[in-house]
């Protein structure tokens, strides 16, 4: 009988397959070192970034605290500075001019408002005029806008005498009477305040008597002094 030849199959090498097999847990192992690594330096660069949009949010919401304090100061700032204004400007009255307005009354609109002695009336009144006059025909004329454009004849100028009013600059003009007016003498004052035109007219009789008549002036010269703008 003839010997049949048999295939035996090759087999691989034990060691072969092992090194495949340590090759692909190699592999694994070092793809989850690297996803690992990724995963924690991706946390800690997260962590990083929450640190400092928390770090620009505390120092805007510093720098928006410090801003507000800042426009709040200013606004104190502007609300002390008509007091310290009107304080000024209070400071030119003496101990006997204080001592001589206890009586006085107070005329007052929403801009301005001033002082004056308590034997004088309302004669006739309307929007940015007051005219007050007492027993002895003395008118006092407080005008403001348009009606400070009036003007009054029959009257020359004596002299000028530059002054302050409610801590502006003003101008006083001393007129004397012409033809007719000859006993009477007009005192002018006009100021400028916030491009608003004031003016003040002061009428009284010369020839009454000079002490009378120099009550008459002081007694204006006073109320000047008190004129308060807001």
């Amino acid at each position: 009988m003839a010997e049949e030849n048999e295939t035996i199959p090759e087999q691989k090498p034990k060691s072969k397959k092992f090194f495949i097999i340590l090759t692909i847990v190699f592999l694994i192992l070092a793809v989850g070192i690297i996803s690992a690594g990724w995963y924690f330096a991706s946390k800690k660069e997260a962590k990083a970034k929450q640190d400092f949009e928390k770090q620009i949010q505390d120092l805007t919401k510093q720098i928006d605290e410090e801003k507000s304090k800042a426009e709040a100061a200013k606004k104190e700032e502007k609300k002390e500075e008509p007091k310290r204004v009107k304080a000024l400007c209070a400071s030119t009255l003496t101990q006997a001019d204080q001592d001589s307005i206890t009586t006085w009354k107070t005329y007052s609109k929403d801009n301005y408002s001033f002082k004056y002695p308590e034997d004088w009336t309302i004669d006739r009144e309307s929007e940015g005029y007051v005219l007050m006059k007492d027993n002895y025909g003395t008118s006092f004329e407080f005008m403001v806008g348009e009606e400070a454009s009036a003007t009054i004849s029959g009257y020359e100028t004596e002299a000028t005498k530059d002054i302050k009013i409610a801590c502006q600059d003003a101008t006083e003009t001393f007129k004397i009477g012409l033809s007719g007016l000859e006993d009477y003498r007009l005192i002018v004052t006009e100021f400028t305040k916030d491009s608003i035109p004031y003016k003040i007219n002061f009428n009284y009789k010369y020839t009454i008597g000079a002490s009378i008549s120099s009550d008459f002036v002081e007694g204006y010269e006073l109320t000047l002094k008190l004129v308060v703008i807001n």
